[in-house]
């Protein structure tokens, strides 16, 4: 008799279970650098509303699949020292979507300033000697200035 009872309720939960899991839908892809190499153990989030729904990270050769519900979805794939991509992405429960990434480099932008006290020129007297000058000018390059002194 519990035999019996415990088949009866696996017969009836299995088809829910399959149901719930037949309902998810896949995303997966590619995650490439600027050259076209795949990129290892770059991180996968996957967000709704900003809520993390679901995260991974790519495998040996730069692939990720993700399970999710149906709906719709903001994806975001980020590497060390690479800048990260976003792509919005709409899931439908009949099937999965492909959504590659390719990661950029960084852009860098560097400000050096460098500054120099003004002009000035004396005027110094020796005995026995011609006038003898000493200048201090800046030369400008640039942004860059620089000052020389001439003894």
């Amino acid at each position: 008799m519990r035999n019996f009872i415990f088949k009866k309720c696996a017969i009836s939960v299995l088809p829910l279970m399959l149901c719930c899991i037949a309902s998810g839908a896949e995303i997966n892809g590619q995650v490439n650098d600027p050259a076209g190499a795949p990129i290892a153990r770059a991180r996968i989030r996957v967000t709704q509303a900003d809520r993390v729904i679901s995260e991974t990270t790519s495998d040996g050769a730069g692939h990720y699949i993700l399970t999710v519900s149906p709906g719709t979805y903001v994806v975001v794939a980020s590497a060390p020292h690479l800048q990260p991509a976003t792509r919005a992405l709409q899931i439908a429960a009949e099937g999965g979507v492909t959504a590659d990434f390719t990661l950029a480099l960084p852009s860098v932008e560097q400000t050096v300033t460098v500054e120099a006290n003004a002009a000035q020129a004396s005027l110094e007297q020796r005995p026995g000697a011609a006038a003898l000058w000493r200048r201090r000018e800046p030369v400008l390059h640039s942004r860059l200035r620089i000052a020389l002194e001439f003894p």
